[in-house]
């Protein structure tokens, strides 16, 4: 069961009960007429909770605790932490005011005429999992290791309701949202720090990771309906018609980079001559699939659960030409889903001079080599299909001049090339509808939540930046 708060004044509020999301696999529907006794079987399958309730909820609860120490391992330092945390908080609005408008231009002034003008209720309730365990092992004075594991579950119920004025098409409309969001995160991280004295001094550290990402939206619905005064219809004509949404998306990340330092002298000055390079691989999968649930001249009495009842189902249905039926849009499906994939090679080299006293030149150079490839699983022979892609060869140099005013102050002089690229997973346009929304979009996916990381050796601007320790 899943709750949703209607009111955030309270300690002990209503919220909106959700039930009966469905998470199995979805077969190829029949056309209307093609089967009807399958088309029939598969409509009743779908659960028929399709409206917002009111309960009460329970207070917004946490649990965290982390245990970590240093001991000696084989006479070495071993060092060690473990942390979970648990967290369950509702949230939500009452009274909210949702409009559209446009421009109405009127002499020197324009007027905003309103469209829709609905009040508007919503909840939400956040559950949040995560475990992190990390390890570090000195090995000797020179050479240590460290492991990390991070792993976060959450999942987000949301409700929405809506009433209110449609003056575009006259009507005045009902809306109920229901839905669940569930994300999944995986992250193992090994890193580790050499240092050679014989061999210049030189310093090697190094990190390689690899994360996978998971979003699952099952059985997001909407239900649209208008009328006033016991009047009910459902009009396919003026807004979208009652629909369930089943959408996936998975995306993995694999990143490796290594840094060598080692002491020079340039013009008789201590400097550092810094090498590195890096490699990073990403692959993404979505898909969707939308079911409206339509039918053929079946009455509205205002009562969703009614309606949605075995008796109005096909050819179950008295007074109508074909009671309710879902069809499904193989051709738009396979549009809104894709596959995604990118890798970036990349290599920099650099000094850092003491020219003077005061001042300070660190200069270099940084490759990137990067392939982006995309496709949508439209059929290759239909117009709709997409299928992209792009190599790209990027050299980016730096020059930066520091001067030290005084211990507080440095006067910089940066001169930088740098590059910004799209998540490979949002290059590509869909439509999609949201638990906020219930039109559809149009636009880019936003990408899966995951760890930000920046192209080796640079810092925020295109810097170069000395390796991490």
């Amino acid at each position: 069961m899943l709750f949703f708060f209607f009111s955030s004044r309270r300690r002990h509020t209503r919220y909106i009960s959700v039930t009966g999301v469905q998470t199995c696999a979805l077969p190829i529907f029949p056309f209307l007429y093609e089967n009807n006794d399958e088309l029939d079987k598969i409509t009743g399958s779908f659960n028929k909770i399709m409206k917002t309730s009111y309960k009460k909820s329970f207070l917004n609860h946490s649990l965290t605790f982390s245990v970590g120490n240093q001991i000696k391992l084989f006479g070495k330092p071993f060092g060690f932490i473990f942390s979970g945390s648990c967290k369950r908080d509702f949230s939500s609005y009452d009274n909210g005011v949702y409009g559209r408008y446009n421009l109405i231009e009127s002499g020197s002034a324009g007027i905003m005429n309103p469209l829709i003008s609905e009040t508007e209720q919503k909840g939400d309730e956040e559950v949040m999992i995560s475990f992190l365990a990390g390890f570090s092992y000195k090995i000797n004075r020179n050479n240590s290791i460290s492991l990390t594991f991070l792993r976060d579950n959450s999942g987000l119920k949301s409700a929405r309701y809506r009433e209110g004025q449609k003056s575009e098409d006259n009507l005045y409309m009902y809306e109920h949202v229901l839905g669940f969001q569930e994300r999944k995160f995986l992250t193992e991280q090994i890193s580790g720090i050499h240092v050679f004295p014989n061999i210049l001094n030189l310093k090697i550290d190094w990190i390689s990771s690899y994360t996978l990402s998971e979003q699952r939206e099952p059985d997001l619905r909407f239900f649209n309906y208008d009328g006033e005064a016991n009047q009910y219809s459902i009009s396919y004509n003026a807004y979208p018609s009652p629909a369930r949404f089943y959408r996936n998306l998975s995306e993995i990340n694999s990143d490796t980079k290594i840094n060598f330092t080692f002491p020079v002298k340039v013009f008789q000055k201590k400097s550092k001559f810094k090498a590195g390079c890096a490699y990073t691989y990403k692959s993404g999968i979505s898909e969707s699939r939308k079911f409206d649930i339509l039918s053929q001249g079946l009455d509205f009495n205002g009562r969703i659960k009614d309606y949605l009842s075995n008796a109005n189902i096909g050819q179950n249905a008295e007074n109508a030409t074909y009671g309710l039926y879902v069809s499904d849009d193989v051709l738009t499906d396979a549009y809104n889903s894709y596959t995604a994939s990118e890798y970036i090679s990349a290599g920099y080299a650099m000094i850092d001079i003491d020219l003077l006293k005061k001042m300070k030149l660190i200069t270099g150079m940084r490759y990137e080599y990067s392939y982006t490839y995309i496709e949508n699983n439209v059929d290759p022979s239909n117009f709709k299909h997409v299928r992209a892609e792009q190599a790209l060869n990027d050299f980016l140099p730096v020059l930066n001049l520091k001067y030290s005013l005084n211990k507080n102050s440095n006067l910089r002089l940066v001169y930088a090339r740098t590059v910004a690229r799209p998540a490979c997973c949002s290059r590509e346009s869909t439509t999609a509808a949201t638990p906020v929304h219930s039109r559809p979009k149009r636009g880019c996916r936003p990408r899966h939540p995951g760890p930000d990381r920046a192209q080796p050796g640079t810092e925020s601007g295109g810097t170069p930046a000395p390796p991490a320790a």
